[in-house]
């Protein structure tokens, strides 16, 4: 039997329906409505602002497919289930907080709590405070839970990954396994709606270093229901190109580099922030595609009106050698206009099919956000465990926290992996978003060799992470295109971004350890034998602008290291006031600008602008060195000053100054006509390798204890040294 609650004014009164006609009786001039007992509801119902819905003893409201329960008023009620059924609940309900309890969640760590956290998110974007409460306790999910809202967590999600054996792959590159769970669970922070595309000639064009759009108000959309929109002040925009700048020298080498910038605006006048990382604008023309032409990698040509760039070698004489299975021709291949990217499919000569990307469809893109209202998600806490019956170590391609909205702050979450033999791919994922800070948070377990990311930054900008921790991973900071990235103080393990522009690593303590699988890229690769290994520190490949501060170093094999794959490295570098523990070799910094020589990146390499290291503390029985292997364009210089412990020193293309150092049986490897000084340096032990050819200032140096060298130690050549 159904029943009817009636509240009129101050006091109650309850009537007893007919199952077909339950139905809420309203007060039409305010007041409560009161619900003590079930309720089944069979249409939609709005509660209006003046009306306070409230719910006692086992009041709960079922609602039946197809209905929508809007509530606009007041909603007071306990941490226990109200509402029931398939039918939505919506509104602008007037509360403080909404508790997943609400809707059935059950702190039992066995049920799935999936749907009723979900559908307290929903209610929670459009109430008052929005704000959802999860109160203590474990709670299950699965699947996509969408949040739009502010976030109180004081219990425990579990995610559980559990093996879909028809999903699972073996790479013909790495020769490890990847498998894919049967029921992915993640949680996504969204903007409250979809980006806006624009019209990309409607900006006009876009000069690298830029910190404003030459035109924010009138401009076209490729929207036909909103054609023109003005820009706001707090919005963002996401600009991108498959016209190509790069690419990277790793397995095939057909991987390639895109111009994405995020930038938030930060006036009525369309300046942003922070400046742009690329230029866009219109790509000149290209000659129809030619059987007979063979192309390079960075060639344009054209299918009709459509532009293609080459990311492959392809045409007469190309070919590529795989280390394993041996070589494979490249014929000239058509680009494919219904396509982004056009891939050849081949054969090895043993049977083994593969794959390479020969072509990339030009295309400009522009979308822009609106400003976001400020979310604040406290406490989010995530335990990730595996379920195989087999025990097997698994390499996982997951993703549990996905970040796409701009103007969020995190404060103590927690994202961990508590399953030794799983080894996921990716903990948190931020993209396409700005403005985002990170307070006392915690991550752990992304272990997946060759993906293994803590935290994972794509084409997002300004993004601080204050005391946070990120450990027991492969690395514990990684992506692309992470622009203006700042970290204060914490713990962390490596740190690797591609394109990275604009990082400032201050007052941090790096545990430099990643994974390595024995017989990684070959057909021996082992991944139930991984383990962790000392790497460099922090790896940044191409992008430029680094400042690393007041950091403490253990287990690296060296501190900053410019990616040895990709060769960019722009803007100035600065290391300095770090301490560093190891009883063995430790490269402060090694900048590899041209490290293929035969490989082309379809673009001039950028260099560095200035390589400053200060103040570099090394405790332990190793030493400190410098990699500078600069092979092409013109030299760039190396500042030195009060660091010890200096051993190896390889100066390649380089103008270097040490200053006020100290050298214990350095061995200098110097080539391409460097300029190297010393200026109130001291030698100890037997130091070799520089000559007077290639030495500028030196003056006020002095020999320590054995000390060595096979060069002036005090001259000033004006040749050498005269201002250009």
């Amino acid at each position: 039997m159904m029943l009817r609650a009636l509240l009129l004014s101050t006091c109650f009164s309850t009537a007893v329906l007919a199952a077909d006609s339950a139905e809420l009786a309203i007060p039409s001039d305010g007041g409560r409505l009161l619900i003590d007992r079930p309720v089944v509801l069979n249409h939609s119902v709005e509660i209006p602002e003046n009306v306070t819905l409230e719910f006692t003893g086992n009041g709960r409201l079922t609602l039946q497919e197809g209905v929508t329960l809007t509530i606009n008023g007041p909603l007071q009620a306990g941490v226990s289930q109200i509402f029931d059924g398939p039918g939505r609940v919506t509104g602008h309900c007037k509360v403080a907080q909404v508790p997943i309890q609400w809707f059935g969640a059950v702190a039992d760590d066995d049920g799935d709590d999936s749907e009723a956290i979900r559908r307290a998110a929903e209610l929670a974007r459009y109430s008052l405070a929005r704000k959802l409460l999860i109160p203590s306790g474990r709670y299950r999910f699965s699947g996509v839970i969408e949040i739009r809202c502010n976030v109180d967590c004081y219990g425990i999600l579990e995610k559980i990954c559990r093996v879909d054996e028809k999903r699972t792959v073996v790479s013909t590159g790495t020769f490890t396994p990847t498998y894919y769970s049967l029921e992915p669970a993640r949680i996504d922070i969204l903007p409250d709606s979809a980006p806006i595309k624009l019209d990309p000639a409607a900006m006009g064009p876009i000069q690298a270093g830029a910190l404003a759009i030459p035109h924010y108000t009138g401009i076209k959309t490729l929207d036909p229901k909103q054609p023109v929109i003005d820009l706001e002040e707090g919005g963002t925009l996401n600009f991108s190109s498959t016209n190509f700048y790069s690419s990277r020298k790793c397995l095939k080498g057909d991987e390639y580099y895109t111009p994405n910038d995020y930038c938030k605006l930060v006036s009525p006048r369309g300046q942003v922030y922070p400046e742009f990382c690329f230029s866009y604008g219109a790509v000149d023309g290209a000659d129809p595609w030619s059987a007979d032409r063979t192309y390079r990698r960075g060639d344009f040509c054209k299918v009709g009106e459509t532009l293609f760039k080459a990311t492959f070698p392809s045409g007469p004489g190309s070919s590529y050698t795989h280390p394993t299975f041996g070589k494979a021709d490249i014929p000239g291949v058509a680009p494919d206009p219904a396509t982004l990217e056009t891939r050849y499919h081949y054969t090895y000569a043993d049977g083994t099919k593969d794959k390479v990307t020969l072509w990339v469809k030009v295309t400009d893109t522009v979308e822009y956000t609106p400003p976001q209202e400020p979310l604040t998600i406290n406490g989010l806490n995530i335990e990730i465990r595996g379920e195989d019956p087999q025990n097997r170590t698994k390499p996982f391609y997951d993703s549990t926290l996905q970040v796409t909205r701009s103007n969020v702050t995190f404060n103590r979450m927690n994202i961990s992996v508590k399953d030794p033999l799983l080894l996921v791919s990716v903990l948190a994922s931020v993209h396409h978003c700005a403005s985002l800070v990170f307070n006392e948070c915690h991550f752990s377990g992304a272990t997946q060799h060759g993906l293994g990311y803590n935290i994972m930054h794509g084409n997002a900008a300004d993004i601080t992470y204050n005391n946070c921790t990120s450990i027991n991973a492969r690395d514990a900071m990684a992506g692309r295109h992470g622009k203006n990235i700042t970290i204060n103080g914490g713990h962390y393990g490596c740190i690797d971004d591609h394109y990275g522009l604009n990082y400032t690593i201050r007052n941090a303590s790096i545990n430099a350890l990643s994974t390595w699988v024995p017989g990684y890229l070959t057909p021996k690769a082992d991944v139930s034998k991984w383990e962790f290994r000392p790497r460099q520190a922090i790896i940044i490949g191409g992008g430029g602008n680094i400042t690393i501060e007041n950091c403490r170093f253990y287990n690296a094999l060296g501190i900053f290291l410019s990616r040895t794959d990709i060769g960019d490295l722009g803007g100035s570098v600065v290391i300095r006031d770090c301490y560093v523990k190891s009883d063995s070799k430790v490269d402060i910094a090694t900048v590899m600008t041209h490290p293929e020589a035969n490989f082309d990146y379809a673009h001039p390499l950028i260099m560095p602008s200035r390589l400053l290291i200060d103040n570099v503390v090394l405790d332990g029985k190793g030493k400190l060195g410098v990699r500078i292997n600069h092979n092409q364009g013109p030299s760039f210089p190396l500042v030195m000053q009060g660091c010890d412990r200096l051993g190896d020193m390889e100066l390649r293309n380089v103008n270097a100054t040490f200053r006020d150092c100290e050298f214990e049986g350095a061995k200098f490897t110097v080539a391409n006509q460097p300029r190297v000084s010393f200026l109130d340096c001291v030698f100890n032990g037997d130091n070799r390798g520089m000559t007077d050819e290639f030495l500028g200032r030196a003056s006020g140096n002095l020999l320590g204890r054995d000390g060595k060298i096979s060069w002036s130690l005090n001259r000033i050549n004006p040749e050498l040294y005269r201002e250009k």
